[in-house]
């Protein structure tokens, strides 16, 4: 008997929720603040995934990191880009979900076969500092 596609998609997006929760600060729920050590050996593992993917895994100066097909070029690209994001940085003691079920299904729907298509990982969009990552954003 054959197992339906989206019961083995969930299960495979529930393992990887699982993976990711792991990288925090060892504090109740999960904390995992932008550029602390538990946010980046989350971003470490994520673009491991990715590359087991057949993904690139380009971060940028801010510390974003985009999933893509490697033929496609970040800057200047050839054809439009759809991009999915989310992020893997929390409050204090934040819950498994928050940001880390967007970064999860955006890394699978990166791998899907489509046009174009891509995910980038927000940097501070939970953090005590997201007022930063809002201005850079705007380009102030």
């Amino acid at each position: 008997m054959s197992v339906p596609t989206d019961e083995i998609l969930a299960r495979d997006v529930v393992g990887r929720l699982e993976s990711l929760a792991r990288f925090s600060d060892g504090s109740p729920g999960v904390t995992r603040l932008a550029y602390d050590d538990a946010w980046c050996r989350a971003h470490q593992w994520l673009a491991a995934r990715a590359r087991e993917l057949g993904l690139a895994a380009t971060p940028d100066a801010a510390g974003n990191l985009f999933f893509h097909d490697p033929a496609l070029r970040l800057r200047n690209a050839d054809r439009p880009v759809l991009l999915v994001g989310s992020h893997v940085d929390s409050v204090v003691n934040g819950g498994r979900y928050d940001g880390a079920y967007g970064a999860i299904a955006g890394l699978l729907l990166s791998a899907q076969p489509r046009a174009a298509s891509g995910l980038v990982l927000w940097v501070l969009a939970s953090s005590a500092n997201s007022d930063i990552c809002a201005a850079w954003v705007r380009g102030e």
